[in-house]
């Protein structure tokens, strides 16, 4: 049934709250934060591909933060290797089964990414996804944040980067592949609105403009 179900927003549910107990992992260090990233780091991959992302967005945070001293930790191996162990049986039955999965992903050795329409197929998509104000918003938030405040915001940053790179890497583009950055762009957006404007009941109006515009757009 893959041709006909688009898991897309599950699968944006899933990675988030992936996402959630990652953070908090990484913010508290509790081993059960790290058994439920776990957890819905495989539920995401049983429900779509599209998760891939969350392997580039963990390498990369973990880059970013250096958190080096974490590879110590024994159940940090074992969650790794529970996840692997839980979600490539399927995969590699997937690209046993289904017509032109491998080539779906790499293409010719991945020689699209060089390209000037795969780079920047995905930013191209922005505005059609969000619409105009919320999408020019999103991207001015994700600008200003990576000149003037990247330690505050690093984590969504990390997330529209690892997004980007994931999906480029990828020969099939679709605009639909790209649903989970949507969350941390309407994140940036709000950035902007509280860095244009300068006092706070004027940005919980824009904020309620804004609510009001995405629900009818």
């Amino acid at each position: 049934y893959e041709r006909v179900t688009m898991l897309e927003i599950p699968c944006v549910a899933t990675c988030m709250v992936a996402l959630y107990f990652w953070q908090s992992f990484m913010r508290e260090e509790r081993a059960r934060d790290l058994w439920w990233f776990t957890a819905f780091l495989s539920a995401s991959f049983y429900t779509s591909q599209k998760a891939a992302f969350l392997a580039f967005f963990v390498v990369l945070h973990f880059l970013v933060e250096g958190r080096w001293r974490l590879l110590k930790r024994w159940d940090v191996w074992a969650a790794g290797f529970l996840s692997v162990a839980a979600v490539a049986p399927l995969y590699f039955f997937m690209l046993s089964k289904l017509a032109l999965s491998y080539e779906r992903v790499a293409g010719r050795a991945f020689e699209h990414v060089a390209t000037t329409y795969h780079l920047s197929y995905y930013p191209e998509q922005i505005l059609p996804q969000m619409g105009r104000l919320l999408g020019i918003l999103g991207i001015a938030g994700f600008v200003w944040a990576m000149l003037r405040a990247r330690k505050e915001h690093r984590f969504f940053l990390v997330w529209i980067v690892a997004c980007y790179v994931c999906y480029t890497l990828i020969q099939e583009k679709s605009i639909r592949h790209t649903f989970v950055w949507i969350p941390a762009l309407v994140y940036f957006a709000l950035v902007a609105v509280e860095n244009l404007l300068p006092r706070r009941e004027w940005v919980i109006a824009a904020f309620c403009v804004l609510a009001t515009y995405s629900v009818g757009n």
